[in-house]
Protein backbone atom coordinates (compact mmCIF):
# COMPACT_ATOMS: atom_id res chain seq x y z
CA UNK A 1 0.00 0.00 0.00
CA UNK A 2 2.63 2.54 1.09
CA UNK A 3 4.52 2.08 -2.62
CA UNK A 4 1.21 2.85 -4.69
CA UNK A 5 1.08 6.34 -2.36
CA UNK A 6 3.37 7.91 -4.56
CA UNK A 7 0.99 7.47 -7.63
CA UNK A 8 -2.10 8.26 -6.12
CA UNK A 9 -3.20 12.04 -6.08
CA UNK A 10 -2.81 13.59 -2.50
CA UNK A 11 -6.88 13.90 -2.48
CA UNK A 12 -7.45 10.40 -3.23
CA UNK A 13 -4.64 8.67 -0.57
CA UNK A 14 -7.12 8.74 2.22
CA UNK A 15 -9.45 7.30 0.70
CA UNK A 16 -7.33 4.40 -1.19
CA UNK A 17 -5.85 3.78 2.83
CA UNK A 18 -9.03 3.21 4.27
CA UNK A 19 -10.14 0.60 1.65
CA UNK A 20 -7.02 -1.17 1.75
CA UNK A 21 -7.40 -1.00 5.48
CA UNK A 22 -10.69 -2.16 5.62
CA UNK A 23 -9.98 -5.02 2.97
CA UNK A 24 -6.92 -6.18 5.29
CA UNK A 25 -8.75 -5.90 8.54
CA UNK A 26 -11.74 -6.95 7.51
CA UNK A 27 -12.31 -8.96 4.49
CA UNK A 28 -14.32 -6.09 2.39
CA UNK A 29 -13.93 -6.09 -1.43
CA UNK A 30 -13.43 -2.92 -2.49
CA UNK A 31 -14.31 -0.45 -5.75
CA UNK A 32 -13.20 2.93 -5.74
CA UNK A 33 -12.51 5.35 -8.23
CA UNK A 34 -9.64 8.13 -8.01
CA UNK A 35 -6.94 10.35 -9.74
CA UNK A 36 -3.92 9.48 -10.37
CA UNK A 37 -1.01 12.15 -9.35
CA UNK A 38 -0.95 13.92 -12.25
CA UNK A 39 2.05 13.95 -14.83
CA UNK A 40 2.79 17.44 -16.16
CA UNK A 41 -1.25 18.51 -17.12
CA UNK A 42 -1.60 14.64 -18.33
CA UNK A 43 -4.80 14.01 -15.37
CA UNK A 44 -5.92 10.23 -15.25
CA UNK A 45 -8.80 8.83 -13.65
CA UNK A 46 -8.90 5.00 -12.40
CA UNK A 47 -10.96 2.55 -10.81
CA UNK A 48 -9.32 0.21 -7.90
CA UNK A 49 -10.95 -3.40 -7.52
CA UNK A 50 -9.52 -5.79 -4.72
CA UNK A 51 -10.27 -8.23 -2.42
CA UNK A 52 -8.44 -10.11 0.35
CA UNK A 53 -7.66 -14.21 -0.59
CA UNK A 54 -6.00 -15.86 2.35
CA UNK A 55 -3.97 -18.84 1.63
CA UNK A 56 -2.03 -21.24 3.86
CA UNK A 57 -2.24 -19.06 6.68
CA UNK A 58 -1.63 -15.84 4.83
CA UNK A 59 -3.41 -12.79 4.03
CA UNK A 60 -3.08 -11.71 0.05
CA UNK A 61 -4.64 -8.59 -1.17
CA UNK A 62 -5.30 -8.75 -4.81
CA UNK A 63 -6.86 -6.28 -6.97
CA UNK A 64 -7.00 -4.75 -10.84
CA UNK A 65 -6.58 -1.00 -11.72
CA UNK A 66 -8.55 0.04 -14.58
CA UNK A 67 -8.08 3.60 -16.74
CA UNK A 68 -11.52 5.23 -16.71
CA UNK A 69 -10.09 8.33 -17.57
CA UNK A 70 -12.13 8.75 -21.28
CA UNK A 71 -15.39 7.74 -18.92
CA UNK A 72 -14.80 10.62 -16.95
CA UNK A 73 -13.78 12.92 -19.49
CA UNK A 74 -17.37 12.26 -21.53
CA UNK A 75 -19.05 12.71 -17.78
CA UNK A 76 -17.12 16.34 -18.03
CA UNK A 77 -18.84 16.57 -21.24
CA UNK A 78 -22.09 15.72 -20.10
CA UNK A 79 -21.71 18.37 -17.30
CA UNK A 80 -20.92 21.32 -20.19
CA UNK A 81 -24.07 20.12 -22.20
CA UNK A 82 -25.80 20.29 -18.60
CA UNK A 83 -24.97 23.97 -18.56
CA UNK A 84 -25.55 24.78 -22.67
CA UNK A 85 -29.15 23.56 -21.74
CA UNK A 86 -29.79 25.00 -18.32
CA UNK A 87 -28.62 28.81 -19.38
CA UNK A 88 -28.47 28.91 -22.86
CA UNK A 89 -31.69 27.31 -23.65
CA UNK A 90 -34.15 28.07 -20.93
CA UNK A 91 -33.76 31.85 -20.81
CA UNK A 92 -34.86 32.20 -24.90
CA UNK A 93 -37.58 29.77 -24.17
CA UNK A 94 -39.35 32.22 -21.71
CA UNK A 95 -38.88 34.50 -23.70
CA UNK A 96 -40.69 32.91 -26.33
CA UNK A 97 -43.52 31.97 -23.45
CA UNK A 98 -44.27 35.24 -22.39
CA UNK A 99 -44.02 37.18 -25.37
CA UNK A 100 -47.28 36.02 -26.60
CA UNK A 101 -49.09 36.15 -23.85
CA UNK A 102 -48.14 40.12 -23.90
CA UNK A 103 -49.40 40.29 -27.30
CA UNK A 104 -52.82 38.18 -26.24
CA UNK A 105 -53.71 41.20 -23.86
CA UNK A 106 -54.43 43.31 -27.20
CA UNK A 107 -57.82 43.87 -28.29
CA UNK A 108 -57.02 44.28 -32.05
CA UNK A 109 -56.35 40.09 -32.80
CA UNK A 110 -58.47 38.16 -34.80
CA UNK A 111 -59.55 34.54 -33.77
CA UNK A 112 -57.18 33.12 -36.31
CA UNK A 113 -54.11 35.02 -34.40
CA UNK A 114 -55.42 34.22 -31.41
CA UNK A 115 -54.87 30.26 -32.15
CA UNK A 116 -51.90 31.05 -34.02
CA UNK A 117 -50.50 33.18 -30.46
CA UNK A 118 -51.66 30.40 -28.19
CA UNK A 119 -50.40 27.81 -29.90
CA UNK A 120 -46.57 29.11 -29.83
CA UNK A 121 -46.92 29.72 -26.19
CA UNK A 122 -48.26 25.78 -25.76
CA UNK A 123 -44.77 24.52 -28.00
CA UNK A 124 -42.47 27.00 -25.72
CA UNK A 125 -44.12 25.48 -22.64
CA UNK A 126 -43.63 21.84 -24.21
CA UNK A 127 -39.55 22.70 -25.45
CA UNK A 128 -39.32 23.81 -21.75
CA UNK A 129 -41.00 21.00 -20.03
CA UNK A 130 -39.16 18.58 -22.30
CA UNK A 131 -35.72 20.50 -21.21
CA UNK A 132 -36.06 20.57 -17.92
CA UNK A 133 -37.43 16.63 -17.57
CA UNK A 134 -34.20 16.10 -19.68
CA UNK A 135 -32.02 17.41 -16.12
CA UNK A 136 -34.08 15.84 -14.26
CA UNK A 137 -33.52 12.50 -15.95
CA UNK A 138 -29.37 13.14 -16.19
CA UNK A 139 -29.34 14.16 -12.07
CA UNK A 140 -31.71 10.67 -11.83
CA UNK A 141 -28.97 8.56 -13.46
CA UNK A 142 -26.02 10.48 -11.62
CA UNK A 143 -28.05 9.75 -8.22
CA UNK A 144 -28.42 13.60 -7.40
CA UNK A 145 -31.88 14.39 -8.17
CA UNK A 146 -33.64 15.78 -5.18
CA UNK A 147 -37.40 14.64 -4.55
CA UNK A 148 -39.61 17.36 -4.11
CA UNK A 149 -43.64 16.11 -4.17
CA UNK A 150 -46.32 18.79 -5.25
CA UNK A 151 -49.86 18.05 -5.85
CA UNK A 152 -50.29 17.01 -9.97
CA UNK A 153 -53.63 16.75 -11.28
CA UNK A 154 -52.93 13.05 -13.40
CA UNK A 155 -56.42 13.84 -15.50
CA UNK A 156 -55.10 17.42 -16.35
CA UNK A 157 -51.72 15.66 -17.73
CA UNK A 158 -53.59 13.23 -19.82
CA UNK A 159 -55.53 15.68 -21.42
CA UNK A 160 -52.10 17.80 -22.28
CA UNK A 161 -50.97 14.70 -23.88
CA UNK A 162 -53.78 14.08 -25.88
CA UNK A 163 -53.82 17.47 -26.55
CA UNK A 164 -50.77 17.62 -28.63
CA UNK A 165 -51.55 14.37 -30.59
CA UNK A 166 -54.63 15.73 -32.13
CA UNK A 167 -52.93 15.42 -35.40
CA UNK A 168 -51.96 11.84 -35.27
CA UNK A 169 -55.23 10.89 -34.18
CA UNK A 170 -56.86 13.45 -37.23
CA UNK A 171 -54.63 11.55 -39.60
CA UNK A 172 -55.52 8.11 -38.74
CA UNK A 173 -58.92 8.86 -38.31
CA UNK A 174 -59.66 7.60 -35.10
CA UNK A 175 -60.69 9.94 -31.62
CA UNK A 176 -59.44 9.53 -27.90
CA UNK A 177 -61.58 9.24 -25.12
CA UNK A 178 -60.80 10.03 -21.34
CA UNK A 179 -63.11 7.88 -18.62
CA UNK A 180 -63.41 8.32 -15.13
CA UNK A 181 -65.37 5.66 -13.18
CA UNK A 182 -67.02 4.39 -16.12
CA UNK A 183 -68.31 7.82 -17.81
CA UNK A 184 -66.65 11.06 -19.99
CA UNK A 185 -64.29 12.90 -18.11
CA UNK A 186 -65.53 16.27 -17.57
CA UNK A 187 -64.40 19.85 -17.19
CA UNK A 188 -64.43 19.61 -13.58
CA UNK A 189 -62.84 15.58 -12.81
CA UNK A 190 -59.17 15.40 -11.49
CA UNK A 191 -57.38 12.66 -10.67
CA UNK A 192 -54.59 14.09 -7.60
CA UNK A 193 -51.59 12.78 -6.61
CA UNK A 194 -48.39 14.00 -5.48
CA UNK A 195 -45.39 13.87 -7.54
CA UNK A 196 -42.87 15.79 -10.36
CA UNK A 197 -45.29 16.64 -13.20
CA UNK A 198 -42.90 16.80 -15.93
CA UNK A 199 -41.96 13.24 -15.12
CA UNK A 200 -45.11 11.97 -14.87
CA UNK A 201 -45.17 12.85 -19.20
CA UNK A 202 -43.29 10.69 -20.40
CA UNK A 203 -44.74 7.56 -18.42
Amino acid sequence: CDECLPFIASEDQGLFIEVVRRAEELGEPFDVEGKLAPTGTDQRWVRFLGRRMDRGGKRILSGTVQDISDRKSLEALRDDIDNIVRHDLKSPLNGIINLPRLILDDDNLTPEQTEYLLFIEQSGRKMLRQVEMSLDIMKIERGCFESLPEPVDLLAVLRDILGGMQDTFRRKGCAVQLELAGRASGPGDAVPGRGAERLCYPL
